[in-house]
């Protein structure tokens, strides 16, 4: 079923969007790893309310994205700890 096709309270709608940018943010941790995090939108519903200031009150949902890499030093301690868990 498409989004579109579920019912809504009346005076609400999804709204149709575009990624113009998604840019990652990006950290360095104390061991020398790199964390790389991004939110990606995913649905924008306006629900037909108005803040105070007069402006649209849009219900949004995000998805969290994340990527890591490590130095070499930290890569060969991971695949350690790996091999010496119980699978």
């Amino acid at each position: 079923m498409n989004l579109k096709d579920k019912v809504m309270p009346t005076g609400t709608k999804f709204l149709e969007f575009r990624a113009d940018q998604e840019p990652w943010t990006q950290y360095t941790l104390e061991n020398g790893a790199v964390l790389r995090a991004r939110l990606v939108l995913v649905k924008v519903v306006d629900e037909g309310k108005i803040n105070p200031d007069g402006s649209p009150q849009y219900m949004t949902q995000f998805q969290q994205v994340m990527d890591m890499t490590w130095p070499e030093d930290v890569a060969r301690e991971i695949e350690a700890r790996r091999k010496g868990m119980p699978q």
